[in-house]
């Protein structure tokens, strides 16, 4: 019999060690690396893995972040070193949320509800709309999202949650 999947929204926490970004909230116990080994190569089981491509932009954004503190070239080339992993992955599935009006429509609820980043809003409406569980580290988010009902609360999780249930797992 069949596994049941549910959908897993990644936010771009999940994505940015693959762009050579460390992550604070990653970054104890070697805990990006282990993110990035699970997530990109093996997927997680009972879920279906969504990337909003919103997540992508924030990922740009980092980059000339570190780009314009460190005035190295290099740091902005790693998006084309990294985008064929995403594009060719058979485990995690692109999501457009610019072109969804469900998700513009949550989005602005979102931001609406006091969530000031317009790009974690899109994000999440992704969740919402594939009435899925949320990935997230953020917080301030996932209080603005259940505090407004526009989520559950035991469907935002953080990689801490995922990391014991991979544990759970037997083999």
């Amino acid at each position: 019999m069949m596994e049941k999947r549910h959908p897993l929204v990644l936010d771009t926490t999940y994505v940015l060690p693959l762009f050579g970004i460390n992550v604070t909230e990653l970054s104890s116990s070697n805990r990006d690396s282990k993110v990035f080994e699970t997530v990109w190569n093996h997927g997680i089981p009972g879920f279906d893995l969504i990337l909003p491509t919103t997540c992508l932009m924030e990922v740009v954004f980092k980059l000339n972040g570190e780009y314009r503190k460190q005035q190295d070239g290099t740091i902005l080339e790693r998006y084309g070193i990294g985008i064929p992993t995403i594009k060719e992955s058979r485990i995690v599935q692109l999501f457009e949320p610019l072109t969804s009006p469900a998700c513009a429509t949550i989005a602005s609820k979102v931001r609406l509800a006091g969530h000031e980043d317009v790009l974690d809003c899109l994000i999440a409406s992704c969740a919402i709309v594939k009435k899925g569980v949320f990935l997230t580290e953020d917080a301030d988010l996932v209080k603005v999202l259940v505090e407004n009902q526009f989520i559950n609360k035991n469907a935002c999780l953080k990689w801490t949650k995922i990391d014991s249930l991979l544990r759970e797992k037997p083999g």
